[in-house]
């Protein structure tokens, strides 16, 4: 019943300015994640402007139990978050919860350390990446999902977005701006591309340790906070859980966060079969509700065979799709009202379209999405789908033609030129399946 796997969500943090007592002043210390990359001292300082206790209070507990510090969730405000310490080299805090619906949880959290810039640091911090809401270190959709997820894009509430938000210019506010800064930046990697190296010195990381335990103080899991353990609960179900750092000398900041994730995930073939999502597109195909832009499924393929379905009304012309940890020969298609396949505009192949990619759509349409195995495999997946993972706004030129005139040449031949003076932003169509649009520039740098 119990599934650990790796996320990529990790927190990051908008830059914020506050003195702190009970440790040095961040001009002579540095902080570290769980990768051992050095954190901007002002996202530390934001963390640590949200954080339950000040350095050194050992406000929660050691060990679970009666002592244990009691957590309430609001499943209205995306589960559950907490800043806190660890307050001294073998401090672990102690938590205690119940579910407040029937579903799957991801726990999550991360940690950072604080070290002597004299004696162990030799160079200059890694300036954060423009667009990495998630500081994994690199801009790509997951981060994207996450700054819509969180449903402040343009909100009108004044100076409540931060980094993680999608505020990458300073501002306190998640706009266009941010966007137009992020995209201008060209580090956006789609999921198709190898991430860029970074070079960081071999320094030691930070990372934090969850253990999670039943009712009744029996362990259920214990991994890494930093990629996130995933797991099955029933409405009312308690739990304790305790963090601690991995290197029991390490202490410093983290956060964690609890939130639901999906539809219960079958973990073995006994109980599979509970195939919650119909096997047909149609009126009765699950309905997916994207406030806030995207959505998280978790579910199974039930039995050989099965098929789930869903359906949507396109609100934009763009949805993404990103696959993570699915079952083999995972198959996923996105079929228009009249069960025509839309073509993935990553794929090669005439037909093929099976995630992930990004595929253009008709606004105001019925579209389906069904998931299944292509050689009858059963088991859990785990996707995410985000619509307008780039809104429409002033700075953003209209596509330059329609969906189907194919305007841009299949071959350097008769590649369209750009003129480029600085950058350059080319909004257009992949027409029909195999479509190519080859264009030229020339460098003027």
């Amino acid at each position: 019943m119990w599934k650990q796997f790796t996320s990529r969500r990790n927190k990051r943090r908008n830059a914020m300015q506050r003195k702190f007592s009970g440790v040095e002043n961040l001009e002579d210390r540095r902080v570290l994640d769980a990768s051992g990359m050095m954190v901007d001292p002002a996202i530390f300082q934001a963390m640590m402007a949200q954080a339950d206790s000040s350095w050194g209070s050992d406000l929660h507990a050691d060990q679970i139990g009666d002592l244990a510090t009691q957590l309430r969730m609001d499943l209205a405000a995306n589960g559950m978050e907490m800043v806190s310490f660890i307050d001294s080299a073998g401090d672990a805090d102690a938590f205690h919860f119940f579910a407040p619906e029937t579903g799957s949880y991801m726990l999550q959290g991360r940690m950072v350390r604080t070290i002597d810039t004299d004696s162990e640091l030799e160079t200059g911090d890694v300036p954060p990446i423009v667009g990495d809401s998630n500081g994994d270190g690199q801009f790509d959709s997951t981060d994207l999902i996450q700054v819509f997820k969180f449903g402040h894009y343009e909100d009108n509430i004044p100076n409540n977005s931060a980094w993680e938000h999608g505020d990458w210019t300073g501002d306190g506010e998640f706009d266009s701006s941010d966007l137009l800064l992020a995209f201008q930046a060209g580090t956006y990697l789609s999921d198709s591309a190898p991430p860029a190296d970074v070079e960081t010195d071999s320094l030691p990381a930070a990372s934090l340790a969850v253990h999670l335990f039943d009712a009744n103080h029996a362990q259920l899991l214990a991994g890494d906070a930093d990629n996130g353990v995933v797991f099955f609960a029933n409405e009312g179900d308690e739990f304790y859980f305790s963090v601690n750092a991995l290197d029991e000398a390490d202490q410093g900041l983290y956060d964690f966060q609890i939130r639901m994730v999906g539809d219960p995930p079958p973990d073995d073939i006994d109980q599979l079969g509970r195939d919650a999502h119909p096997d047909q597109i149609g009126d009765n195909a699950t309905r997916l509700d994207f406030a806030g832009g995207a959505v998280i499924l978790n579910s199974g393929i039930d039995t050989p065979g099965d098929v789930d379905s869903f359906q949507f009304v396109a609100q934009s012309t763009e949805l993404l799709v990103d696959v993570f940890d699915p079952v083999q020969n995972f198959n996923l298609q996105v079929l228009d009202q009249d069960g025509a396949v839309v073509s993935n505009a990553w794929d090669v192949e005439e037909g093929q379209a099976a995630g992930p990619g990004l595929y253009f759509l008709e606004t105001g349409a019925t579209y389906f999405v069904t998931v299944s195995s292509s050689t009858g495999e059963t088991g859990e997946y785990l996707f995410h789908l985000i619509h307008q993972f780039i809104p429409d706004e002033p700075w953003r030129p209209a596509p330059d033609s329609a969906l189907g005139e194919d305007i841009h040449g299949d071959s350097p031949n008769d590649a369209t030129k750009l003129t480029v003076d600085g950058y350059t932003v080319v909004d257009s169509f992949i027409d029909e399946a195999n479509d190519i649009d080859v264009f030229e520039f020339t460098s003027t740098g």
